[in-house]
């Protein structure tokens, strides 16, 4: 491998502004010294080009140590919030999906306030009509199917407890709940919020997290 061969390797991986860090000078020393073994020669094919991505890499790595020391404690902040908030409408969406495939019936679980957070009350269809309760923490909530488990670690959604644990974070992390519409109200009064996660809406866009 020529000498510009092996620079238009490592180049395919790096911007221009890229900094030098501890990282990209332990990589270049690591490959200087294999050239060094061999009377100062460029290794050949592929151990060069394997030498020049581990270069890149190493100062992929220091770009962003350095852009994370640039940081203020406030814009660090806030980038864990939003990366915080991402995450949770991802879960939020994999609940809603997991709740239709588990009670394909209900439109919408309602939620109860309790000491400050929600819980879930009740699954309901068409009408209001109720298709499930939750009583007890204790209740056994019916099997994931196999696709869905893939989604969740191994009892995360057993019983009514871990359920209202996922609402529970769901809420510190920022998602918001629905109002339940009046058509789901079952004809009680439709004047005062009633909280909810509907079943038939996109989360991402629902929960206000945009």
């Amino acid at each position: 491998m020529s000498k510009s061969d092996f620079i238009n390797a490592a180049a395919e991986r790096v911007r221009d502004d890229a900094p030098l860090g501890a990282r990209t000078r332990g990589e270049i020393a690591r490959f200087m010294a294999h050239a060094a073994a061999d009377d100062g020669h460029i290794p050949e094919e592929p151990e060069a080009r394997r030498a020049a991505v581990r270069i890149a890499e190493a100062l992929e790595q220091d770009r962003g140590q350095a852009q994370k020391a640039g940081q203020t404690a406030w814009s660090r902040l806030n980038d864990l919030h939003r990366q915080q908030r991402d995450a949770a409408a991802g879960v939020a969406k994999n609940l809603v999906e997991t709740l239709q495939a588990l009670y394909p019936a209900a439109l919408a679980l309602v939620l109860a306030e309790k000491h400050g957070g929600f819980v879930a009350a009740r699954l309901v269809g068409a009408g209001g009509s109720t298709v499930s309760e939750f009583g007890l923490d204790t209740a056994r909530l019916p099997q994931l199917p196999a696709p869905l488990q893939e989604r969740w670690p191994e009892g995360a959604l057993a019983r009514v407890k871990e359920l209202n644990d996922v609402i529970a974070t769901l809420w510190a992390c920022g998602i918001g709940f629905d109002d339940l519409p009046a058509d789901l109200r079952g004809g009680a009064d439709d004047t005062y919020y009633v909280p909810a996660l509907l079943l038939t809406a996109d989360p991402g866009c629902e929960c206000g997290c945009d």
